[in-house]
């Protein structure tokens, strides 16, 4: 088993390198969320010049606020606004979807939405990369109205960003 999970973890950063030479590959976390006892990660690759696609991921427990636990998936499009290069940097727009799933009577009933997120991210020479950005996240979920019947609910949410990584 060790020998696995050695092995895979070595043909994971052999992949990424290589990917990585080949268009950047930027990992980096939600400082907010960390402050908040909730673990994430979001891996952004670029496909296009100034264009990428970022996967977010993250689950944990709100201990500060209350003993509410979360999970979620994000999936957005970014586009950067950036006359100096091709690079993924500076202003951007990034629409995308999401779910999130909030722990209620101790099951995970699922939220489907869209979001967007304004922003801005440099990447330092030493490959650091600040995001700092906000956006609205609307999200699709179903309410009991009357017993026996529910309704969708439609709530905008308002969201931030401050995050930090690294460009492979």
């Amino acid at each position: 088993m060790k020998r696995t999970i050695i092995f895979l973890t070595i043909f994971s950063i052999i992949t990424l390198r290589g990917l990585a030479q080949e268009k950047p590959i930027h990992l980096k976390t939600n400082l907010p969320l960390w402050l908040l006892s909730t673990p994430n990660l979001t891996l952004e690759y670029k496909f296009a010049p100034k264009q990428s696609l970022s996967l977010t991921g993250y689950k944990g427990q709100f201990v500060f606020i209350s003993e509410t636990a979360i999970q979620g998936i994000n999936l957005s499009y970014r586009k950067y606004f950036n006359r100096q290069s091709d690079e993924l940097m500076g202003f951007y727009l990034s629409p995308g979807l999401a779910y999130f799933a909030e722990r209620h009577n101790n099951r995970f009933p699922p939220t489907y939405g869209v979001r967007t997120d304004i922003g801005l991210q440099h990447v330092f020479k030493s490959n650091i990369i600040i995001d700092i950005g906000a956006g609205l996240y609307w999200q699709f979920y179903e309410e009991p109205v009357f017993e026996g019947q529910e309704a969708f609910q439609l709530q905008p949410l308002m969201r931030t960003n401050l995050s930090v990584g690294y460009r492979f």
